[in-house]
């Protein structure tokens, strides 16, 4: 609880998440098959219960119950909300003489969270191998002097998700940002009546009756080759389809509430990933590296609007660009002087423009600085990541390197970062390349 001068407030946040899951299994060899199989049942149920009291009018400070204040102005507060989710699946193994993987899977999930015929959906996914080096042409021939395994693999599959964002600019996903069905109207609003205040409730959010499952289709190929000198390689290709992203977008201010959620669009990821590792041993000194790298390629490919449609202060979605991209004024250095400003023409953001104050890029050629100027400025998802890491030990003497990395990633500075320093903040280098 927490505790002011002549006031108390009390917090009570209760949670509880009860898991019931079956699994029934089959395992069976004959020859060379081999065959696995699994089933089972899953029901998830999540209730949360939250209450606050308040009241103030203690005789002194060392009164911290509620019921020792003044009835005056004494106020509460609560809320609740259940969610469930029931999910039935299944997977069968099969493999032949070690050679020939395949794989097969199907759930089907429903949720508490939407309405209707879409509260359920099927999630199939399919995938299969070949270990080309245990065949015996690949066995008789030079290479198997230097491979020790080669395996080709692929899969499809598709998996839902029904998890919202946690902010209105659909920045950070969350678990605990769920669909509002309880929350769409709210108590502590008061109403006048015959020139009386009667208290009452509002509608404070719109959930949406359509809503239903994102669904993800992934598609990717991939190839495993280790060398008999202790030397590996990991190779794929993936490209991943998101359909009906779950996502708040702008709307009309003639709406008169928060925009609800809606199946936004479709979005594309692509890409590749390699990964190098190689392990040795000289006496006791024992070691290994590895080292990854991925490019990933983000788009929307369709989006509920044909028009750029801008969400929050500087996030915009548009159809062939990487998803929540940076939108904004692009800059070209600051002014030297005064006089470069005044030469310059421009009308600036706000009126008091001058030397120290950063260029913006007059896009339209009108002479002023405006929202028609912004333009897109990149994307907060790397194109490119990549990692490393070692492991060597010697004897009862162990150490461990980790470095990871991105690049072609932009990042957008708010706040103190780029403003004054304040109390609380600490000077970085940032400030000591300040216009001098």
């Amino acid at each position: 609880h927490k505790q002011g001068v002549n006031n108390l407030t009390v917090y009570n946040f209760q949670s509880e998440r009860l898991t019931f899951q079956t699994l029934l299994t089959y395992d069976k060899k004959i020859g060379d098959h081999q065959i696995n199989v699994l089933g089972g049942f899953m029901d998830e149920t999540f209730r949360a219960d939250y209450s606050s009291a308040y009241a103030q009018g203690f005789l002194n400070n060392d009164f911290s119950e509620l019921n020792l204040g003044s009835k005056d102005g004494m106020k509460v507060d609560g809320g609740a909300k259940k969610l469930i989710l029931r999910s039935f699946f299944g997977r069968i193994n099969y493999a032949f003489a070690d050679k020939y993987l395949l794989e097969a899977n199907v759930r089907r999930d429903g949720t508490s969270r939407f309405l209707g015929s879409n509260r359920w959906s099927t999630f199939p996914s399919f995938s299969a191998g070949w270990r080309i080096s245990q065949e015996d042409f690949f066995k008789e021939s030079s290479l198997s002097d230097v491979i020790s395994e080669l395996k080709l693999r692929g899969g499809w599959g598709k998996l839902g998700n029904q998890q919202l964002a946690a902010t209105s600019d659909n920045s950070y996903p969350s678990s605990d940002a769920y669909y509002p069905g309880l929350f769409t109207i709210s108590p502590g609003y008061n109403y006048s009546f015959g020139g009386e205040i009667s208290s009452g409730g509002a509608i404070v959010e719109s959930a949406n009756p359509i809503l239903k499952w994102e669904s993800t289709t992934s598609t990717n190929i991939g190839l495993d080759l280790n060398f008999k000198n202790n030397l590996g390689f990991v190779f794929e290709y993936f490209d991943r389809k998101t359909d009906g992203v779950l996502l708040k977008l702008p709307v009309s201010n003639l709406y008169g509430l928060p925009a609800p959620y809606q199946n936004a669009g479709k979005v594309q990821n692509n890409g590749v990933e390699l990964q190098v590792n190689y392990q040795n041993s000289i006496g006791d000194f024992k070691y290994s590296i590895a080292a990854n790298g991925s490019y990933i390629n983000n788009q929307i490919k369709k989006w509920a609007s044909d028009e750029p449609q801008v969400n929050g202060t500087f996030y915009i979605y548009e159809q062939g660009r990487p998803i929540r991209s940076f939108y904004g004024y692009e800059t070209a250095g600051i002014y030297r002087s005064d006089e470069e400003y005044k030469n310059s023409g421009i009308q600036g953001v706000n009126g008091t423009v001058g030397a120290g104050d950063i260029i913006y890029k007059d896009q339209n050629g009108d002479k002023k600085i405006d929202g028609n100027d912004r333009v897109y400025l990149g994307s907060p998802d790397p194109k490119f990541i990549f990692g490393l890491t070692s492991n060597m030990s010697y004897k009862n003497f162990d150490l461990s390197l980790f470095f990871q990395g991105a690049a072609k990633v932009q990042g957008y500075l708010w706040g103190e970062a780029i403003g004054g320093i304040s109390g609380s903040d600490k000077p970085t280098t940032i400030f000591a390349d300040r216009f001098n």
